[in-house]
């Protein structure tokens, strides 16, 4: 992290007036990524690839006289959509005391309240996560254009939010969620409890199932069928999680959550969808290893269709801000008799400047 003190009299508009403040980071991955599920080939089977990627962020914090903290944070290769109503990979925050507010490109309550299950470890492709029994918790985050605002309140160990996002269009309810978190040590070890609810408006969720409809009546394969129905939005999701860290470097995760879609008149659809995940990691001094599993039932509100995954990721800490990743994800879909599996890779260099 390279920090950068801006203290010119354009930045400074009053005597008495707190210094800004720009933080500088940047990430950088290389490596070789494959598998048929990211990386298919026409034919279907898995194609090895190069991989690379580079990211920038800026951070910049002030604070006023009065004490309100304020400031602002880009993720340069998210930004080419601009701002105003589009996030364009930046988020913004005002703080006094204990409150805080929060908007732009930022978790809704459910994602903030909870611990994800990917615990240590981590790859170049994320492919631990990008499996499909993996749930990032993200609730009904993203059902709109993504732009969320959220207020926080912390007390002691404990945390509560409330969170919205906003349809542009005005044809549908915003998204509104609330959560809390409670987080203490006990004789060194850390244990977080989270719950959070988001809910937002069933005839959105019902127009993503209607826009699905000619694939999934065209589809011949549950593969097909599948990826007809991979975009279909939750209106109401409800879930919980509890994480334990040990003084030996081992930690646990647990995941659970519900949620609910419209039907739109489609039989076997508006079911509950049910999640369940569960991880484990180690960290030690240059080692972390993370494991982690998920599964779903009644997937998208579809009765019958089940998905499940596994995820294991390595990293070994060079120094300096360079370690070895190594990721695995693999896959699985059940449902009408036509079940299949597929996998993910990747192996790579990661730097942090």
């Amino acid at each position: 992290m390279k920090n950068i003190l801006l203290a010119s009299t354009a930045l400074v508009a009053f005597a008495g007036a707190a210094a800004a403040q720009v933080e500088v980071s940047g990430t950088a991955e290389v490596g070789i990524v494959g598998g048929d599920f990211r990386y298919a080939g026409t034919d279907g089977d898995g194609v090895s690839q190069l991989w690379t990627d580079i990211e920038i962020d800026f951070i910049a914090t002030g604070e006023a006289d009065n004490g309100l903290t304020f400031g602002a944070e880009i993720d340069l290769d998210e930004a080419a959509n601009g701002n105003g109503t589009d996030d364009g990979g930046a988020t913004w925050f005002v703080a006094f005391g204990n409150a805080r507010l929060d908007m732009g490109d930022t978790d809704g309550a459910v994602d903030w309240a909870l611990q994800e299950v990917a615990l240590a470890g981590g790859s170049i492709d994320d492919a631990e996560t990008e499996h499909l029994g993996y749930n990032g918790n993200y609730g009904a985050d993203g059902d709109y254009d993504g732009q969320i605002a959220r207020v926080t309140y912390t007390y002691g160990a404990f945390a509560a939010a409330l969170s919205t996002e906003i349809d542009d269009g005005g044809d549908f309810d915003p998204i509104w969620g609330v959560g809390f978190q409670y987080n203490a040590d006990f004789a060194g070890t850390a244990v977080g409890f989270g719950i959070g609810y988001q809910k937002g408006d069933e005839d959105n969720s019902d127009a993503t199932l209607i826009a699905a409809g000619p694939a999934l009546a065209a589809a011949t394969s549950l593969e097909a069928a599948y990826a007809a129905v991979d975009d279909i939005e939750a209106y109401e999701v409800i879930a919980a999680s509890v994480d334990v860290t040990l003084n030996s470097g081992i930690m646990f995760g647990l995941n659970y959550a519900e949620s609910k879609y419209g039907d739109a008149g489609v039989a076997g659809a508006g079911e509950t969808e049910q999640y369940m995940g569960v991880g484990i990691g180690y960290e030690m001094n240059a080692l972390a290893i993370g494991l982690n599993y998920g599964e779903y039932d009644d997937r998208y509100g579809i009765d019958g269709l089940e998905t499940s995954g596994y995820g294991l990721a390595v990293a070994y800490d060079l120094g300096g801000g360079l370690a070895v990743q190594a990721g695995y994800g693999l896959s699985e879909v059940e449902g009408g008799g036509d079940d299949y599996d597929r996998d993910n890779y990747s192996l790579g260099l990661a730097m942090s400047f």
